[in-house]
């Protein structure tokens, strides 16, 4: 799942042991292979490494589901801020085109 409209990923602290466990270069493997996934939508291959090939299916199934939850909540705060402007500024159509210099108070 391709993440261009956002520009952070969260990863819960209860993650905070396995990498400990996962040696300096694993880290960044794994790492990099996130980063991989979330800008260019590609998995990495980690066939060739048991706790990597373990942890990355269970990382990545929180990140979409977070991606998910963003996306919701990003179109129904853009729904409610379009709302809250309409109730402000009523649209009328009969006043259309008069004073448009001014600004509505």
């Amino acid at each position: 799942m391709k993440m261009d409209d956002k520009n952070d990923i969260l990863i819960d602290i209860k993650y905070a042991e396995p990498f400990e466990q996962l040696s300096g270069d694993d880290v960044k493997r794994l790492v990099m292979g996130i980063f991989s996934y979330v800008k260019h939508d590609k998995v990495p291959d980690f066939s060739d490494n048991i706790p990597l090939n373990m942890l990355f299916p269970l990382l990545r199934s929180e990140i979409d589901r977070k991606y998910v939850n963003w996306k919701a909540e990003k179109e129904r705060r853009i729904e409610a801020g379009k709302k809250g402007a309409a109730a402000r500024w009523p649209h009328n159509d009969e006043n259309q085109g008069e004073n448009e210099d001014e600004l509505p108070l």
